[in-house]
């Protein structure tokens, strides 16, 4: 039985396929924000729902809210 577990664990953990770089690139817009299961307000935290992330191919890293803006790497 004990084998059986472990074969099913294996090919489960196999099949997850995890978000590559490639796919990550690009401007999201955060839609929904769950913290410790419950789902909160975008626009009353931020003052705005213009909340976005944007990931560039040179590993470069932009924040943006509203109007602001903030950079990383």
């Amino acid at each position: 039985m004990k084998k059986i577990f472990l074969i099913f664990i294996c090919l489960v953990g196999f099949s997850v396929n995890a978000q590559t770089s490639k796919e990550l690139i690009g401007k999201w817009q955060l839609v929904k924000w769950v913290k410790k299961g419950k789902e909160k307000d975008i626009k009353d935290y931020y003052k705005t729902d213009q909340v976005f992330q944007v990931f560039k191919e040179n590993g470069d890293f932009e924040s943006i809210v509203g109007d602001e803006s903030h950079k990383a790497k």
